[in-house]
């Protein structure tokens, strides 16, 4: 509803897991046009998720990128997004985000 009611264009999620929170996400995103990039450590899960995203046909709609959440967007040309949406282990929120 949020990325809905707010227009949201960019979506980042930082914390993939499975990917189920990612394709809450992607619907959403569809409806306006949007997409969203993921992000995830795991090697394992990131395919997990991948085949989840196949399945439900919305992959169109999603970007995985794998690595540290803060270093990738460092390295971003163009790391604005319109809505964040932090899933992945709370002690580490403030090093993603305060990344210099």
């Amino acid at each position: 509803m949020l990325i809905q009611a707010t227009n949201a264009q960019r979506v980042l999620e930082i914390g993939t897991s499975n990917g189920y929170s990612t394709l809450w996400l992607a619907q959403a995103a569809k409806q306006v046009n949007g997409h969203v990039t993921t992000i995830e450590q795991s090697e394992l899960k990131l395919e997990l998720a991948a085949k989840n995203f196949e399945r439900s046909g919305l992959s169109e709609f999603i970007t995985q990128l794998r690595g540290e959440a803060g270093g990738l967007l460092q390295d971003m040309p163009d790391a604005n997004f319109d809505l964040i949406f932090l899933d992945s282990k709370r002690s580490e929120y403030f090093r993603v985000v305060a990344h210099p």
